[in-house]
């Protein structure tokens, strides 16, 4: 969990505390049972098609394999056992690619 989450959580946790859960159903006062109806609802409002909450997933591996973190670090924060998995997690961009082959040329031959 980031420092960040850390705070927003805390400090709901201080200011609106009145149940065991984090976030509850407005209407209801109880527990979402299904995160997943809620995102597909927030998804449709927003207008965003074919997205699905699994997505988040892979782009989470993606940025943070943008970020240059370590594929065995995205590995064990997404809990696969195999990097395998979090190989097709993680998807690269052109851009790093082409990066990746211009490292190449800054080698001298001595």
């Amino acid at each position: 969990m980031s420092k960040v989450l850390r705070e927003v959580l805390e400090k709901k946790y201080k200011t609106e505390f009145e149940n065991e859960y984090v976030f509850t159903n407005p209407e209801t006062g109880t527990k979402y049972n299904d995160i997943k109806k809620a995102f597909k609802t927030v998804c449709k409002i927003a207008q965003v098609e074919d997205f699905r909450f699994h997505d988040l997933r892979h782009t989470s591996a993606t940025r943070m394999v943008q970020a240059c973190v370590p594929i065995n670090v995205v590995q064990k924060i997404l809990n696969h056992a195999s990097v395998t998995t979090t190989m097709r997690y993680s998807h690269t961009m052109r851009e790093q690619e082409q990066n990746a082959v211009e490292l190449l040329s800054s080698y001298s031959v001595a």
